[in-house]
């Protein structure tokens, strides 16, 4: 048998663009499972890949909590962890790579989404790994601009004062964010992060 999915893994990997944090929920930006469908269905498709996920281990626990629009009632509280190995086989020859992926999943409105989150997060974690995937494209260092070239020698005193001058980002609303106080801004070598 030869191995032909290490040649379609490395074309996949050749080809595939970062996944971008586009998508928006509990108060911070991610990238979902259809993200990472969209991306690689069309070149695993190319590259006549499968997925399979095989050795499933699930844990799952329930609590009941306190529900915080009727503080008279609990609701139940479900956590589910997944440990599963995935194989990435070649359709040309039946070679395959296989890794473990590990995801956690948790839902208050019955526990029926726990399952389905947890195993999303394992399947789309060990794809970031396996193919390295940015959350956005890299910058071209003849695209820095001649302000972060400037900072680049600044000393610590002066990143400050330039951060402080800089213009204000729009406030993202946070239920966990002390609303008198503006985010924090850190700058390291001239590029903000």
């Amino acid at each position: 048998m030869s191995n032909a999915i290490y040649a379609a893994m490395a074309k996949v990997n050749e080809e595939l663009k970062a996944i971008g944090k586009d998508q928006e929920g509990y108060g911070y930006k991610f990238r979902g499972i259809d993200d990472v469908f969209f991306s690689l269905n069309p070149l695993f498709k190319k590259y006549k890949i499968i997925t399979t996920r095989r050795n499933v281990e699930i844990e799952r626990s329930m609590r009941e909590v306190p529900d915080k629009y009727k503080p008279d009632k609990n609701k139940t509280f479900v956590e589910v962890f997944i440990k599963a190995d995935y194989a990435f086989i070649s359709l040309e020859d039946g070679s395959e790579i296989v890794t473990t992926g590990f995801g956690e999943g948790q839902d208050t409105s019955g526990g029926d989404k726990a399952s389905s989150m947890a195993t999303s997060n394992a399947y789309k974690y060990v794809i970031f790994e396996m193919f390295n995937i940015a959350s956005q494209e890299q910058q071209d260092s003849d695209q820095v601009t001649a302000k972060e070239n400037k900072n680049k020698g600044a000393t610590g005193a002066a990143k400050k004062q330039e951060t402080k001058a800089s213009k204000p980002e729009e406030k993202k609303k946070s239920p966990f964010r002390n609303k008198n106080k503006a985010p924090a801004k850190v700058v390291t070598a001239g590029h903000d992060i």
